[in-house]
């Protein structure tokens, strides 16, 4: 494993001008990033640092489709089976759209490795 920590300063911006707020003290924070991308001269530490808010970016828009996905399938549930919508609960649908994914993965797994035949 490969530790990279590094401090991002930055300055509020004032909500007026759009730009950084002179009279606004400056922030500081360090960050550790852990990674297993060990070869130093591929992945220069300062390249990972910058790429690294992008990653998490992405991981958050990744929620929020997810999150997104889950709310149609409360409502198909709730429209296919008349219960309101505070009786379905959110964590009981994430686990059964896991599931689900699951069993279909293990399904084509199967499907892939065992001869039809068998």
């Amino acid at each position: 494993m490969r530790v990279i920590e590094y401090t991002v300063h930055s300055t509020p911006i004032d909500p007026d001008t759009g730009e950084p707020d002179p009279t606004a003290e400056e922030r500081s924070e360090v960050f550790a990033l852990v990674t297993d991308l060990l070869d130093v001269a591929a992945y220069p530490a300062l390249d990972l640092a910058r790429t690294y808010p992008m990653r998490w970016e992405c991981e958050m828009w990744a929620l929020f489709a997810v999150y997104q996905a889950l709310a149609h399938l409360i409502d198909a549930g709730v429209d296919a089976t008349g219960l309101p919508a505070a009786a379905i609960s959110f964590p009981n649908a994430l686990a059964a759209a896991t599931d689900t994914h699951l069993l279909d993965s293990a399904a084509r797994i199967t499907e892939l490795v065992l001869p039809a035949d068998r």
